[in-house]
């Protein structure tokens, strides 16, 4: 998924993403 080469920019993007994620996944679980 993730290219070698990319500005680092776009690995930040992704590291954001990757952590809302993660929260989401929390609270999904949480409310169960």
């Amino acid at each position: 998924m993730l290219e070698r080469g990319r500005e680092t920019g776009q690995e930040e993007e992704l590291g954001a993403w990757w952590r809302h994620e993660l929260e989401r996944l929390e609270e999904k679980k949480a409310q169960e």
